[in-house]
Parts: C-alpha cells; structure tokens; sequence
C-alpha cells in the first residue's frame, strides 16, 4: 500500500492529476446513502458549518510537514550543504514527525490508508 501511496502524491506533485474533470470543482457530498442513519445529521452539521473530524485535519497538517522536509532535504542536497549537523538537524525533525504521524495512524478510523514515516536517508537518497 505504501509504494501506490507514494506512486500517487509523486504523479501529484508533478501534475499528472491537474487536467482531471472536475479539477477545482466542489465534490457533491449531498448523497449520504452511505453513511449510517445515526451518523447522517452530524455529517450535516459539520458539512454546513466547514469543520471536519480533528483526525481529518491533523492528517492535512502532516501532509503539509512531510512536504516541507522533502522541499528541506532538496535545498540541503542542491546548495551542498548537507553535513553531519543538518542531517542531524533533519533526523530530530523528522523524529518529531513521525512520532505525530504514529499518533495520527492510531486515531485514523479502519480502512483510512496510514501516513508513512519520514525516512531521512531514503529522502536524501532520492535528492542526489
């Protein structure tokens, strides 16, 4: 599952989804056929109101802290500044990270796909 995750957020990242149908188009959530009846006027509220499940949210957050390493790693890589203290730097980072995204992991409901863990040497393997 975590290769076709990863093979996803790189077509992402280089655009291979921008021309889609529907692209910037709100999704049509109206249909809640496939929610549990004592589910359906809490998913209303939070529809109408703009809010989501805090596990939801935490889940952007992390995406948006992975990106940023990954963007961190190249910059290192790319200005040749990679040495044993910003990689050293790099690891507390990315230890911190995977410690919010095990506790992401945890609290995501079944069948919600898991963040993965930042690997430095991986990242800076692939940046070279």
């Amino acid at each position: 599952m975590a290769l076709i995750d990863e093979q996803i957020q790189d077509a992402m990242r280089k655009g291979q989804f921008a021309d889609l149908p529907g692209t910037g188009k709100p999704l049509k959530l109206d249909d809640d056929s496939h929610v549990p009846e004592t589910m359906r006027m809490a998913n209303k509220i939070m529809r109408d109101n703009d809010l989501m499940p805090e596990w939801m949210q935490q889940g952007k957050e992390l995406d948006a802290a992975h990106e940023k390493l990954v963007a961190q790693v190249q910059r290192l890589v790319q200005r040749g500044l990679v040495s044993g203290v910003s990689v050293e730097a790099l690891r507390e980072a990315a230890k911190k990270h995977n410690s919010r995204v095990l506790s992401y992991n945890l609290k995501v409901p079944q069948g919600v796909a898991h963040k993965r863990h930042f690997d430095v040497d991986q990242e800076l393997q692939k940046a070279r």
